[in-house]
């Protein structure tokens, strides 16, 4: 079988389900899995600054985890209006081009929400200076001048963030979830994390890791290092105050969790090193004096 046919493989993927007398819908909560890749970056920059030696490998993994958390913000918020798209038979293509805030504006609408009561909060400044946060580094847009930035602790320079503004991402992104976990009725949209434990693994809420292990395992690290920080540890999110019921259809949460026959591919059981060992032959094709390192090397050397 050729590589490149194995498509649409969507084993494990989440989705809202929908399902009417007429027509079934599967939308899928794409904002899942980039939540899950923005938690293991933080995590990762977690656990090295626990006992880093070098102030410059501090939130290393910065700029993916942030933008991955922009990236699961934008994904909820598409994944929310699918639903009440299809559920008011709206066609969805006339909002691909529209900003994120208009988006959310719709949903409110929609919903019957007034959109005046959600930007009384301050969310959506936050949310606001995160895009252009994120544009930056999308864009590679930074340029001397620094983000004019006032309601946040995002990184005035975004291409060199550390590990407050991965943190500052994910808070952020935890009070727009927490704001519309409970749009659609019977529905928790707080994304899932998936934790490994031994040859097992469980999902946990994102809200419940960040209260129970990232608050209390960062101010210890803090402590240890003798650094402190502004940056207020929130546990609190407002949530909506009323749900949308769908007109005409039944909504529930589903995870494809068995292949179809035709997904099923014979994959060798072998186990195997190929990649270690062309790497270690490649090492030891290059030199180093011990205690020595090499630059990146951006000479022209063909001169």
């Amino acid at each position: 079988m050729l590589l490149e046919n194995i498509t649409n493989n969507n084993l494990g993927k989440c989705f809202l389900y929908m399902q009417s007398d007429v027509s079934k819908h599967f939308v899928a909560m794409n904002f899942h899995d980039y939540a899950n890749w923005a938690y293991k970056y933080f995590l990762q920059d977690l656990v090295d600054f626990e006992n880093l030696k070098s102030i410059s490998l501090l939130g290393k993994n910065s700029v993916f985890s942030s933008c991955f958390w922009f990236l699961s913000i934008e994904a909820y918020v598409n994944s929310i209006l699918k639903v009440l798209c299809i559920d008011n038979n709206i066609d969805f293509s006339i909002y691909k081009t529209k900003t994120l805030n208009s988006r959310i504006r719709e949903i409110n609408v929609l919903i019957n929400f007034p959109h005046e009561e959600y930007c009384k909060g301050g969310l959506q400044s936050k949310l606001d200076e995160f895009e252009n946060f994120r544009n930056e580094i999308f864009h590679d847009r930074s340029f001397e001048n620094e983000l004019k930035l006032s309601k946040t602790f995002l990184s005035k320079n975004p291409c060199l963030p550390n590990i407050i503004s991965e943190l500052q991402a994910m808070c952020i992104a935890m009070e727009f979830f927490s704001f519309y976990r409970y749009v659609f009725d019977n529905i928790d949209l707080m994304p899932n994390i998936l934790v490994k434990k031994g040859n097992t693994f469980f999902f946990e809420k994102l809200d419940n890791i960040y209260r129970i292990i990232f608050i209390p395992s960062l101010k210890k690290i803090l402590e240890k290092h003798h650094l402190e920080t502004e940056f207020v540890f929130d546990t609190e999110f407002n949530s909506l105050s009323n749900t949308y019921r769908l007109n005409n259809y039944l909504i529930s949460p589903l995870i494809r969790a068995v292949p179809n026959e035709n997904e099923k591919i014979n994959l060798s059981s072998e186990e195997t090193n190929f990649l270690n060992e062309t790497f270690s032959l490649y090492l030891k094709s290059k030199t180093l004096a011990e205690g020595k390192f090499g630059l990146p090397n951006y000479i022209n050397n063909k001169n």
